[in-house]
């Protein structure tokens, strides 16, 4: 009897793990079928390449904007109603979206892309076999794993809360270790510098003022070095054998390298100017890094995945799952493009995406306004991220009360940035 017990629970945990990991067969194409992680700070989108690898990076308060006009734009707003609904009655949509623009009030600010992280594998001698990514909702761990020629190649990727910062681990049993140029850029403006350490590092700064994607400007973005969110990003190449080149940072030959990533912002609340009021964000983002690096990888993992289980365990959906059936499917809508590649996964976990809706809110930076790590790399993201409850409740999030996050969340909401709004009438 108790030998069934074990079996029946040890098939019970192996049908769980399947249900909360999805597997991928080749390395993400576009932005929208890559894998994300975050910390509630600092997110990243790995797109898992055999021969380039790209993080996309993003934070919490990285805005477009400045501290914002909080009067009414149009006070007279309400006059337009009856003239809106007229024209729906005469099935007039052009006049009715017309006039509905004179009740919307200012343009919300844009969230922007921090940077992006530039893996660049030099052994490319051998056929690449063996591929396979997957993202383990259970620990909030990523994985790519691929062999080329007879030597697997692996990486592991996480964001980590409690130690503030994302680490990426890689690894090989080729003899002859890793070769790889490792860079960091960012779309804003800003300039970074290498030093002889293998530590990359990024000053920038974001437009002080920015128009959606959809309005009709030549110019959308307003730059001033003086003015908008600024920032430091830090990243640390863990190798015995680096060497700093043309703005890059060289591996040659190690079987084990460990990148360290942090990022910290000017933002220091929505009614203090980011620049004349800001947080030390330069001192801020040494201090992680010197933080982060003082501690060993396997205590950084350890201390992530207890800190994010903690919240993603307190509930679990009871109803067990269909024998663990594996099935294959087309790229789950979460990440948007359905047709984009086969994914494997637990027939189990489609049956229950609760498991994904409480798994986004414990790594999203903004719950509020609908994980916005997920579409953070262009520079006028779609809907330009801004805030809306209809989005909220959209994306499952009105499951957060039942996994009791709410602790967590309210402390991100508190430190939302309330950012400078643009005129409707007039472009940058």
């Amino acid at each position: 009897m108790r030998r069934y017990l074990i079996m029946a629970v040890s098939f019970f945990v192996m049908m769980t793990m399947k249900a909360q990991t999805l597997y991928y067969h080749r390395p993400a194409d576009y932005f929208e079928e890559a894998l994300p992680i975050g910390n509630g700070t600092m997110g990243g989108i790995i797109y898992g390449g055999t021969e380039v690898e790209r993080i996309s990076l993003n934070d919490i308060t990285l805005w477009t904007g400045e501290p914002c006009n909080m009067n009414v734009y149009s006070p007279e707003a309400h006059k337009s109603i009856p003239t809106i609904r007229e024209a729906l009655k005469k099935n007039d949509y052009r006049e009715a979206d017309r006039l509905q623009r004179d009740v919307q009030g200012h343009f919300s600010q844009n969230y922007q892309p921090l940077g992006q992280l530039t893996i660049e594998y030099l052994d490319t001698m051998g056929q690449v076999s063996n591929y396979r990514r997957w993202l383990d909702i259970g620990n909030s761990t990523a994985h790519t794993v691929w062999h080329r020629g007879e030597y697997q190649y692996a990486v592991e990727y996480f964001a980590t809360h409690p130690d503030t910062g994302i680490v990426v681990r890689l690894t090989t049993d080729n003899p002859q270790g890793l070769h790889a140029r490792v860079s960091l850029t960012t779309q804003l403006r800003g300039k970074t510098s290498v030093a002889e350490d293998g530590m990359l590092v990024t000053d920038g700064y974001a437009a002080y003022t920015s128009l959606p994607s959809y309005y009709d400007a030549k110019e959308k973005f307003a730059y001033d070095p003086g003015r908008g969110i600024h920032f430091r990003t830090k990243v640390k190449v863990g190798a015995a054998h680096v060497e700093a080149k043309e703005g890059n940072v060289l591996v040659d030959g190690d079987k084990e390298v460990t990148l360290y990533i942090v990022n910290a912002t000017s933002f220091n609340g929505y009614d203090k100017d980011p620049v004349k009021e800001g947080a030390p964000y330069q001192e801020i983002a040494d201090k992680r890094m010197e933080h982060i690096m003082a501690v060993s990888y396997n205590d950084l993992l350890n201390r992530h995945m207890n800190d994010y289980k903690s919240i993603y365990n307190r509930v679990k959906p009871s109803h067990p799952p269909r024998g663990g059936r594996t099935i294959r499917m087309a790229t789950p809508p979460l990440w948007g493009r359905m047709g984009g590649g086969l994914t494997r996964c637990s027939a189990s976990m489609w049956t229950s995406p609760f498991s994904i809706r409480r798994w986004k809110p414990c790594i999203s930076n903004m719950v509020v306004i609908c994980s916005s790590l997920v579409l953070a790399h262009p520079m006028c993201p779609p809907i330009c991220r801004d805030f809306g409850t209809n989005r909220f409740c959209h994306l499952g999030h009105v499951t957060i009360p039942a996994t009791s996050m709410w602790k967590r969340i309210i402390g991100l909401l508190k430190r939302q940035p309330c950012l400078r709004c643009t005129s409707r009438s007039s472009p940058i």
